[in-house]
């Protein structure tokens, strides 16, 4: 799942400036994939309207559904209600966009010196290396340090 949000450019009284569509695509063991959609703001709920979409193509409540998304708020809501998806999945992209754009804080970041910005997003690479080596305590402890240091 992700999301997106697209913004209009035509001014209207009625029409929002963003709209965020939610999408995702649902692989299933025995029947094709499936692709699931809404207009955040145009559906009740979220929640509901993932189970509506899991429901109708087949899932029971027996069943173990995980989300694979980047945990934005919408969907990390969305799962905690729903009756049918039991877990949620960080993926690899989205985590490492989140490296990414701590690196880039650093590029434009005037409290720190360039010798020390240097220093932190070499940190910040080692706590990357140590994710991606399924060593995520120590990451997570090497983040912390840094963020108390800063």
């Amino acid at each position: 799942m992700d999301s997106a949000w697209p913004r209009c450019c035509e001014k209207s009284e009625t029409l929002a400036r963003h709209v965020t569509i939610v999408a995702g695509r649902a692989t299933f063991a025995n029947q094709a994939p499936r692709v699931y959609a809404y207009v955040h703001k145009q559906v009740a709920s979220a929640t509901a309207r993932l189970d509506q979409f899991l429901h109708g193509n087949g899932v029971t409540p027996e069943e173990r559904v995980s989300v694979i998304s980047d945990d934005a708020g919408e969907f990390s809501k969305a799962v905690e209600g729903s009756q049918l998806a039991r877990g949620r999945i960080l993926d690899w992209f989205h985590i490492a966009m989140k490296f990414k754009a701590a690196e880039n804080a650093l590029f434009g970041c005037k409290q720190i010196e360039s010798l020390e910005r240097e220093t932190v997003k070499a940190e910040i690479r080692r706590a990357k290396w140590l994710v991606w080596h399924g060593k995520g305590a120590k990451a997570i402890a090497r983040i912390k340090a840094l963020d108390a240091s800063l």
